[in-house]
């Protein structure tokens, strides 16, 4: 040991002899003078007398000293320095491997306040690097400062990205106790084409909201395009929609009024020849170079003083409503009078080629009739100039060369009136007699309605109807049989004159039949059944020639329980079409495929041999 010289020289301090006080606190002074000395102890074997390298320390050699490390003597067990007593500055030239670093407080806590982890000077070293980087990064706060252009760049290391590949994400997640880990909302950054050196590397940012369960795109941005999941909202009164590049189109919201368009900016529709502006203020236009069209059923135009239409030609098709004053060039239209408004001017309404001025139902002659001639109708509405005889004197065959003018008088007389030519009554026809006995090939009456049996008053007793004469054979009849209380078709011996109850044989009608059938249907029938038959059918061949898979059925028991129908049977896989289906309630039970073979859902029992 440097510095230390043995005190007891002769030898006193040795095995076998006593040792007094004064050889040993000698060779203690000597000890302690050499532990004093400025030079030191080494322990490094370099200088006789000094030892060996002290390699470990602590109470159990917690701490070895190797030639290349300071390493505890197992994993994880040994602390450098503690919360009470910390080391002040730590200097490494090399690389710190950390399996966890805390920034502490400089009271000892763990919950880094007052403390921070940042270099030495401003924007000089970078946190990993292009080649190693971080992998998570879990922080309640980011800021981002520096002198120009602060950056954040999400770098994807992937050297083949095709489309719909994610680029990079910014997530924001929820640790609440009721959904800790849910994504809450999300953007994406997503290759729309594979990013190569051929162009079109379009990448698009997708804006989510909602949750893991139900995570919802609700914008997109791509190119200089804003595209909407669903609705886009201007939540403030007075917004400003503007459009173009010095936003010389705008769109502002009049709180809860309307939408308006600046100046005299026009909405255009297909091209610019269509379109609705304003060109000045208190003025609506409306262009369209080849027609404008209104439809609906209703169109009110409410003016408070003029209505002007400047055009060529002015066609209304259909009814039109105008309250007030109507000029067209010199007439005048004001309620049920029509004006001339120029001074002793003329009203004409000419018809185009052979069409008749009509007025209330009546067609006026387009031409002029002779002088002294009077208009007169045919009794359609048909008006024509015709001459008429003034005078009939004592004459009793006279001769009427045009109509006879009664001038609301009444013709009398006991005896019979013949007219061979035809007779045009335009009043009513009134007969008081038993009979009318009409003898013409064709009788054709307009009347809408031809009513039997007027005055009947009381229980009716008489059968009515038409009776048809067939010559030597019975005759038909087609009315209502008061005895039976029904409609009836049929024949028997009565003729017109017939009167009371009238024994009628039922006949046959043959007819198409739409409609709702209630009795007894007796015979063949040949033809289509559009509607669902209700009864007892009673025939040895039934066809649905035109059934329809799925809607024609046949009903089997007084509810929908079991139905036969057409259609496609499938079970176990196995479809079978154009089957005749049996289904109960709805649900197909077994089916018989062209082929013959019997399908069924569940077993089969029978009695006899199954082959």
């Amino acid at each position: 040991m440097t510095g230390y010289i043995r005190n007891d020289t002769a030898g006193n301090i040795a095995d076998g002899n006593v040792i007094n006080a004064a050889p040993l606190d000698g060779e203690f002074d000597a000890i302690q003078t050499a532990f004093n000395l400025s030079s030191g102890h080494t322990h490094d074997g370099s200088t006789t007398g000094d030892g060996g390298p002290i390699s470990k320390l602590g109470p159990s050699q917690e701490l070895e000293q190797t030639a290349a490390a300071l390493v505890p003597n197992s994993d994880g067990t040994l602390d450098l320095g503690t919360s009470s007593a910390e080391f002040k500055d730590l200097y490494l030239d090399g690389v710190a491997y950390l399996d966890k670093l805390i920034v502490a407080a400089s009271n000892g806590s763990t919950d880094g306040v007052g403390s921070h982890l940042q270099p030495v000077t401003t924007a000089t070293y970078d946190l990993g690097s292009t080649t190693y980087a971080f992998n998570n990064a879990y922080l309640t706060a980011l800021n981002i400062r520096k002198d120009d252009s602060p950056i954040i760049t999400f770098t994807n290391l992937s050297t083949d990205m095709l489309a719909a590949d994610s680029v990079g994400s910014i997530v924001w997640e929820s640790l609440d106790t009721q959904q800790s880990g849910v994504d809450l909302a999300k953007i994406d950054a997503v290759v729309v084409d594979s990013l190569d050196d051929t162009g079109n590397d379009a990448v698009k940012l997708v804006f989510q909201t909602g949750n893991s369960e139900a995570l919802t795109t609700a914008m997109t941005l791509q190119g200089d395009d804003i595209i909407a999941a669903d609705n886009v909202g201007l939540q403030s009164d007075s917004a400003v929609l503007f459009f173009g590049a010095d936003n010389d189109v705008s769109l502002t919201h009049i709180a809860d009024t309307a939408l308006r368009l600046n100046d005299a900016i026009a909405l255009q529709f297909r091209d610019s020849a269509l379109s609705v502006s304003s060109s000045t203020d208190g003025q609506l236009d409306i262009a369209a170079d080849t027609e404008l069209q209104i439809v609906a059923p209703t169109v009110d135009i409410d003016a408070s003083t003029t209505v002007t239409i400047d055009t060529a030609t002015l066609a209304i098709t259909g009814a039109t409503d105008i309250t007030g004053d109507l000029d067209v060039d010199n007439i005048n239209i004001n309620g049920n009078a029509i004006t001339s408004t120029d001074t002793n001017g003329d009203i004409t309404i000419t018809p185009n080629g052979d069409g008749k001025i009509v007025l209330d139902g009546l067609n006026f002659p387009i031409a002029d009739g002779s002088a002294n001639q009077l208009l007169k109708t045919d009794g359609s509405g048909q008006l024509s100039f015709t001459t008429v005889i003034s005078d009939l004197l004592e004459d009793t065959s006279p001769q009427l060369g045009a109509n006879l003018d009664l001038n609301s008088s009444d013709i009398t007389g006991t005896g019979n009136i013949n007219i061979s030519g035809n007779a045009t009554l335009s009043g009513n026809l009134t007969v008081n007699g038993t009979t009318t006995t009409v003898n013409t090939t064709n009788t054709l009456v307009s009347d809408s309605l031809i009513e039997l049996g007027n005055g009947t008053t009381g229980t009716p007793a008489n059968d009515a109807g038409i009776v048809i004469e067939r010559g030597s054979a019975n005759n038909a009849f087609i009315g209502f049989d008061e005895s039976a209380d029904k409609f009836t078709v049929g024949t028997g011996t009565f003729t017109g004159a017939s009167t009371g109850d009238l024994s009628i044989t039922t006949g046959t009608l043959v007819a198409n039949i739409e409609g709702n059938i209630t009795g007894n249907v007796t015979g063949n029938v040949t033809g289509n059944v559009t509607g669902d038959v209700t009864g007892d059918v009673t025939a040895s061949v039934l066809k649905a020639t035109n059934a329809t898979a799925g809607t024609t059925s046949i009903q089997i028991g007084a509810s929908n329980d079991w139905t036969v129908e057409v259609g496609t049977f499938t079970i176990n896989s196995v479809s079978k079409s154009d089957a005749l289906v049996f289904k109960y309630n709805g649900t197909a039970k077994f089916a018989i495929d062209t082929d013959g073979n019997f399908t069924a859902v569940g077993d089969v029992t029978a009695s006899g041999t199954i082959t």
